[in-house]
């Protein structure tokens, strides 16, 4: 697994502020209380000024602890149904992609009848895609198809199908375009999907094995969230005790005519 030092430079959450937290008890225990003990009649006043200063200061330490995730994190919006996110992506598509990166596990096949037309395109066109995958052979396989209502054997099959895809797109695009187009894969517990696309990044688990729906987070480039993200990529990418280039072949799936015969996903390109 990967030792080095996470790039604290890349990103940094607001830390707890201790000092404001004990400056605000200190303010209840030596102003507010004795005001309301030693002041009444004409000196009221005083105790409704110091409540209305109490109140202003409570409210901001609960827009300081949101500022961290709503602001400084950069969350964008949180979706609990593919079509609040496919019209978000829907207008995300008027951008160019330069570059792309996808961890994809639990969300395999859904992402695929989604994006691999787009993906096809991005391609042809000169986007720099980094794809990273679970190891087909990985011992963790089987948790992720039951997480996600696979197959037996489904998640290999996806797998196999965009490696050959992605090589269909380099071998019918023009000869002047430079496809930079990469796969890698890795053997540990499963990540959670990820796709960072143009300014956003999306965040998520399962979306077909998790009961009542999935909750998929976006972030804005250029703030902590996105950052995180990003960096935890880049990191996981180049280390090469974690991940790793492969061939993958039609015998590593298990009942694969039958597969191939009962796809719904059109891989022509």
């Amino acid at each position: 697994m990967n030792n080095k030092k996470p790039d604290v430079s890349s990103f940094k959450a607001k830390r707890k502020m201790m000092g404001y937290e004990s400056f605000l008890i200190g303010y209840i225990v030596l102003i507010i209380f004795p005001s309301i003990i030693m002041t009444s009649g004409e000196m009221a006043w005083l105790n409704i000024l110091l409540g209305v200063v109490l109140v202003a200061l409570v409210l901001f330490a609960y827009f300081d602890k949101m500022y961290v995730t709503s602001v400084s994190w950069g969350l964008r919006a949180i979706y609990t149904s593919l079509e609040d996110e496919r019209y978000y992506m829907n207008y995300q598509r008027t951008h160019f992609w330069k570059s792309v990166d996808i961890v994809l596990s639990y969300d395999i096949e859904t992402f695929l009848k989604d994006k691999i037309k787009e993906l096809a395109v991005m391609g042809k066109i000169g986007s720099k895609m980094r794809i990273l995958l679970l190891d087909p052979e990985s011992k963790y396989v089987p948790l992720v198809e039951k997480a996600s209502g696979m197959k037996p054997g489904a998640y290999a099959y996806y797998v196999l199908q965009i490696q050959n895809f992605m090589l269909r797109v380099k071998q019918t695009s023009l000869e002047d375009t430079v496809v930079d187009i990469s796969i890698k894969y890795y053997d540990s517990m499963p990540l959670d999907n990820l796709f960072r696309a143009h300014d956003t990044v999306f965040a998520y688990d399962s979306r077909t094995g998790t009961e009542g729906g999935f909750m998929s987070y976006s972030f804005e480039n250029g703030l902590n969230g996105y950052n995180f993200y990003r960096t935890f990529f880049d990191e996981k990418w180049k280390d090469d005790t974690f991940c790793y280039e492969k061939e993958i072949t039609g015998n590593m799936v298990e009942n694969f005519r039958a597969f191939a015969e009962n796809d719904s996903i059109s891989y022509t390109v």
